[in-house]
């Protein structure tokens, strides 16, 4: 009877050390990973703000971040992409758009 009392004692015991085990060998901390993504950010950031401000050719900043991520994600697979604001309806309408016949084309 004794045993079966201590056996939920027990599996929480095993649970809250295996989760400590698992944080502290943990080869990337939140905190680090934080700090390279605000670093890529602020790099992205830094060449958008100079190409705006000191390009010789006024340049429309908004297209080119997006031809950035497209080109980003075409370096992931085929299948992602990213869809602009202004599109995004348009998109959404094609994908729960209603499908009717067998879909033949002559």
């Amino acid at each position: 009877m004794r045993n079966k009392i201590l056996y939920p004692i027990y599996l929480a015991l095993a649970v809250s050390i295996g989760l400590g085990l698992g944080i502290m060998l943990n080869n990337t901390s939140p905190v680090m990973a934080i700090k390279e993504v605000n670093e890529r950010e602020a790099k992205l950031r830094k060449v958008l703000e100079l190409i705006n401000y000191q390009y010789v050719d006024p340049v429309n900043t908004d297209s080119l971040l997006d031809q950035t991520i497209q080109s980003m994600l075409k370096k992931l697979d085929p299948h992602s992409t990213y869809i602009p604001q202004n599109q995004v309806a348009a998109a959404e309408e094609t994908m729960h758009g209603e499908f009717v016949g067998v879909g033949i084309e002559f």
